[in-house]
């Protein structure tokens, strides 16, 4: 079984190699899903696939983003140009890549990224397919899942087994994109999901899952078939990768160590998943805004207060009002050696990250609670957060000159982020659609005139009502599971034969000829980007697509008009920012009932979510408080979908009336 490592630097990289490695993965400076990690020039990477060559290591190299068409297109430029070799194979997501990458370099191996979302064997046969020859599953899969795919298919099977899991369903994330201009689909996850909530008077990271190590289990995943197992954490030091690679090689669980297997202990819900990393903190409407103390987070990921000897990150909110659309948000953390300020890592909202460097001759002393005051003075934007690893009481030395070029350097790029536009429901006399998931509301839309009532499907018993609810009206389309984690989608699909569909992943595509579905419409989780990947859904039948709500409306009709496809916008509505399979009643927050629900809110950037649980489907909705809207007004023939707050709200009436009489 292949021991797989991250590269996410040379140093990393070799340090790997040595430690006895069987592969690496890792991403050039753009199209990686890591933009934060240093990654490699096309010297850097030239270099280090020679030395693993020579040493008899693979490289898989990383282009997992969802793309753009002239990102596509500048990939292929580079592996045309000759001033690339090419890898043991391409780690992709985007599906429009994927298809055209099997057409151009037929002998190049393609590794299908957990970004993909692949979760059950339906996913798994698409793949085969379309010609991909590794699957990396979705890391929210439990062993008997993951032993029902090795069994069923030839492909090489790739499982997640040390590091960093993510709260949402792998490649369904939208928190940071619709939230923060912050998108995972880009590289550029933030880790809201990792921030700092409140909820029912206690505080938390409680959306942030433990770490995982598997180590204990690799003979288990060995025997039933997986081909590679994946250390996660290109942005590690060398050592912990180093130290991982040693003990996954000797199967060896060091007796002071507890490993933790999350998804892959074979039960949901899974036990210790968010707990770990929340103790049971009682406050009384805290305002770390203005409070004295720092918020310390120690070596076990706990939030405390107070100076703490035990060491660990310090992080005080410096925000002087709530965050909103129109400001410039910064975070800044700054690293501290001998009592010098080194370095200043700085991200903004949108993701965007740079590391400055401070090498002059240190020429002023100051505190670090003066510092913090000095910087967020002295920068344009709204600094959120500011974090380091010493208390304010510290006395640190460092160059004014210098980094008064930083906070300039800062400031620019501030100055060219481009704002959204205010919210507003947009009129004009056009298709309008609504997406509901209450069965009980399809006459409801109906006789407000909707052109189309997309239904939500949740669970088979739902569908059933759904379908003898809407037998006399024919604008009904019913909206495909996007993960089928109870295995009743074929009790689904002949229910919808000659019924009109919406399809929520690539690989139901599969699905069109044998059920003869009336009409089809492909749904913006599909992830679709370019064009490359709408022209092969309209080679599949497929003539009309949603809007993805993290790409532009401009772009979007673009893709419309160039592969002249009908689009949808959603205009209004709360779209659920991602969705997870973990359940969140072991923080105490909820009952876990069905349905039930909770309002979590975040302390550092002001907003809150929503998560509602739905025991039927196996997953939870997690939904933003801000409703998402289209800023711009679309053309006539561009349809327009009102999206219901929740998947199960049934109080919309009025949202709902304002909508509809905008658009008749």
């Amino acid at each position: 079984m292949e021991i797989l490592s991250p590269a996410g630097s040379m140093d990393q990289a070799i340090a790997a190699i040595s430690a006895g490695c069987d592969a690496l993965y890792g991403g050039l400076k753009q199209w990686s899903a890591r933009n934060r990690a240093i990654n490699f020039t096309i010297d850097e990477y030239n270099r280090l696939l020679s030395l693993c060559h020579e040493k008899k290591v693979r490289f898989y190299l990383t282009i997992n983003i969802l793309l753009r068409n002239d990102e596509v297109e500048n990939v292929f430029e580079l592996l045309d140009s000759g001033h690339i070799l090419l890898p043991d194979a391409i780690i992709a997501a985007d599906i429009g890549f994927i298809i055209s990458l099997r057409e151009r370099y037929s002998n190049l191996p393609i590794h299908a990224s957990t970004q993909f979302g692949a979760a059950s064997l339906a996913d798994i046969r698409f793949l085969e397919m379309i010609g991909v020859k590794r699957v990396i599953l979705a890391r929210e899969l439990l062993l008997p899942e993951i032993e029902h795919i090795c069994k069923n298919t030839s492909m090489e099977v790739e499982v997640f087994a040390y590091g960093s899991q993510c709260v949402a369903l792998s490649g369904q994330c939208l928190w940071g994109g619709l939230l923060s201009d912050a998108s995972g689909n880009r590289g550029r996850c933030i880790g809201m999901c990792r921030d700092l909530y409140s909820c029912n008077n206690e505080m938390g990271q409680f959306l942030y899952p433990q770490d995982i190590n598997a180590v204990g289990i690799l003979d288990q995943l060995e025997k039933l078939g997986v081909h590679s197992v994946k250390i996660e954490g290109r942005m590690r030091s060398k050592s912990e990768i180093s130290s991982v690679i040693s003990d996954f090689k000797s199967h060896t669980v060091k007796s002071e160590e507890k490993f933790y297997t999350g998804f892959l202990s074979c039960t949901t819900p899974v036990s210790g998943m968010f707990h770990a990393v929340n103790p049971r903190i009682k406050y009384s409407e805290i305002n770390v805004e203005t409070t004295e103390n720092d918020l310390l987070i120690d070596d076990t990921n706990r939030y405390v207060f107070g100076n703490d000897s035990r060491g660990g990150k310090f992080v005080k909110n410096v925000s002087t009002r709530p965050l909103s659309i129109d400001q410039i948000n910064l975070s800044i953390k700054i690293f501290v050696s001998k009592q010098k300020l080194i370095k200043i890592d700085y991200i903004n909202t949108h993701g965007e990250r740079k590391l400055f460097f401070l090498i002059d001759t240190p020429d002023k002393c100051i505190y670090i609670k003066e510092l913090r005051n000095k910087i967020s003075q002295e920068l344009i934007g709204n600094l959120y957060e500011f974090s380091t690893d010493v208390p304010d009481n510290t006395a640190v030395y460092f160059s004014e000159s210098e980094l008064k070029k930083i906070i300039d350097e800062i400031n620019d790029s501030c100055a060219n982020i481009e704002k959204q536009e205010s919210d507003y429901l947009p009129s004009c006399e056009c298709d309008f659609s609504v997406i509901t998931g209450c069965a009980d509301r399809i006459e409801y839309y109906k006789q407000f005139g909707a052109d189309k009532i997309i239904y939500n499907i949740v669970s088979l018993g739902d569908l059933k009502k759904a379908l003898s609810l809407s037998r006399e009206i024919d604008n009904v389309y019913f909206r495909l599971p996007l993960i089928d984690f109870n295995g009743y989608m074929s009790d689904i699909l002949p229910l919808l034969h000659r019924k009109c569909v919406v399809l929520t992943k690539v690989s139901q595509v599969q699905y069109i000829e044998k059920y003869d579905f009336r009409d089809v419409i492909a749904d913006y989780t599909m992830n679709l980007w370019n064009t490359y990947a709408l022209y092969y859904l309209k080679k599949s039948g497929i003539v009309q697509f949603i809007y993805h709500p993290e790409l532009s409306y401009e772009y979007n009709r673009t893709l419309s008009q160039s592969t002249g496809m009908k689009g949808y916008v959603i205009s209004y509505g709360k779209i659920p920012v991602g969705y997870s399979r973990g359940c969140f009643g072991e923080c105490g927050l909820c009952n876990c009932a069905e349905s039930s629900s909770l309002t979590l809110n975040n302390i550092s950037k002001g907003y809150d979510v929503q998560i509602i649980c739905n025991k039927k489907a196996g997953y939870r909705s997690i939904i933003s408080s801000k409703a998402f809207s289209c800023a711009k007004k679309p053309d006539k023939d561009v349809g327009k979908i009102f999206v219901e707050s929740t998947p199960y709200s049934v109080n919309d009436e009025d949202t709902f009336k304002i909508y509809s009489r905008s658009v008749k």
